[in-house]
């Protein structure tokens, strides 16, 4: 216990100083741009986000699974990783392909430059890089390197945009070049580290390495595709019904609130390691301790939605600006679906110790396909209300979903 507490305060600082960094650098972004321009560089980063679900084919999930296994070598596990990185190439140049032969089309309907859909596939290339070494890092339990990389990647590139917005005449591209040059920078050094590392063999990789990884990877694909609708599409989904200009409010307290994200991920990270190793111990009393904790962990972050639904619209004005008051429950609703994620991701890790992978991704594929159905929907006739509320629901809707499924279909004792 004492270790998964030294390895999870390790990742929360380094989470912790990744969103302050972010919230630092928000109030100059909704100043320094205008109210489309400052939603324009939102969905910027969405794109990356979105092109990064689909492009990295959740390899990194089987080489993580392969390294947990009690008779595996080191070799196996260079092995997985050269598989990973070969499985990646044929993606990433799939997908380079389908963006150039559809470029124009691509930025007319998601109405970003040309330019801008060119930088974001090359910025999502090198995050990949990145969260490769961030992965082997997390997989050795050495949360400091992990954390200190993760770090100055996200720091840097604040700083960074800081600078070109007090340099460039042209505002909107400055977050813009920020990512892209801080992207470059850590992918080449990522390359240097891999290589140091030796986390790859330049040898033969066998097909059936390839398909065991392609296995684990290509049933989780949904799930990065209803990741991405839950917290990514939605955004393109609204800026087309409401427009640029009046979504940006319903950005700005989405990007607020996920300094949540970063703490529960934080807490992810170090806890599903410990998890695993607790689950293999096979031990039912432990078990059970492990869901009395869950419960008591989801009793206190329900409570702490109930600020936001009083103080959210306060928090949003002082942070952003005049320029982006909004009222308590749009800023509730948006910030209790971020706890709802956190919550699912305390109990979904039990679905990925028993490689439930297909379940996974049915589960959060249909939260995504309702959430499409919904803000379609509520975002017509409510407005910036109805997105944040069908934002809530949808992340309510796979929690609830996922514990339904856990309680069905594995063996883990719930207390009573």
């Amino acid at each position: 216990m004492t270790s998964f507490l030294k390895k999870s305060s390790a990742y929360l600082i380094s989470n912790i100083l990744n969103g302050l960094s972010l919230l630092f650098l928000l109030p100059f972004l909704t100043r320094f741009l205008s109210a489309p321009e400052y939603s324009q560089i939102v969905l910027f980063q969405t794109l990356i986000f979105g092109l990064l679900s689909f492009i990295h084919l959740n390899v990194f999930q089987a080489s993580n699974i392969k390294f947990f296994d009690k008779e595996t070598t080191h070799k196996d596990i260079q092995h997985y990783n050269s598989g990973c990185l070969i499985i990646l190439i044929f993606s990433i140049s799939f997908f380079t392909l389908l963006l150039l032969t559809n470029l124009s089309f691509i930025s007319e309907v998601l109405s970003l430059p040309e330019t801008w859909l060119i930088y974001a596939l090359i910025i999502a290339i090198a995050q990949l890089f990145i969260q490769f070494c961030l992965w082997q890092w997390q997989m050795r339990k050495q949360a400091y390197q992990y954390s200190i990389y993760n770090s100055c990647y996200v720091i840097l590139s604040s700083l960074f945009t800081l600078i070109l917005l007090y340099l460039l005449h042209d505002k909107i591209e400055s977050r813009v070049y920020a990512l892209l040059a801080i992207s470059t920078v850590f992918f080449l050094y990522s390359i240097f580290v891999i290589v140091k590392n030796k986390w790859l063999i330049f040898s033969r990789v066998s097909m059936s390495i390839i398909k065991d990884i392609l296995k684990v990877g290509l049933p989780l694909v949904p799930h990065s595709i209803g990741i991405f609708i839950l917290v990514g599409a939605d955004k393109f989904i609204i800026s087309g019904i409401l427009g640029l200009t009046t979504i940006s409010s319903y950005l700005v307290v989405f990007q607020i609130s996920t300094i949540f994200i970063f703490v529960f991920d934080a807490i992810n990270k170090s806890y599903y390691p410990w998890l695993f190793e607790k689950l293999n111990e096979n031990n039912e009393s432990i078990k059970n301790k492990l869901w009395v904790l869950t419960y008591i962990y989801f009793v206190l972050l329900l409570a702490v939605s109930i600020f936001f639904f009083f103080h959210g619209s306060a928090l949003i004005t002082f942070i952003a600006g005049e320029n982006y008051m909004i009222s308590n429950n749009i800023v509730g609703f948006i910030f209790l679906g971020q706890i709802f994620g956190g919550m699912y991701l305390m109990i979904n890790n039990y679905l990925f110790y028993e490689k439930r992978t297909l379940l996974i991704s049915t589960i959060t594929l249909s939260s995504g396909i309702i959430h499409l159905l919904l803000i379609s929907l509520f975002s017509y006739y409510w407005g910036v209300t109805g997105a944040a509320l069908s934002f809530c629901l949808s992340k309510c809707i796979q929690f609830l979903l996922t514990w339904f499924n856990i309680y069905k279909t594995i063996t883990i004792p719930f207390p009573h």
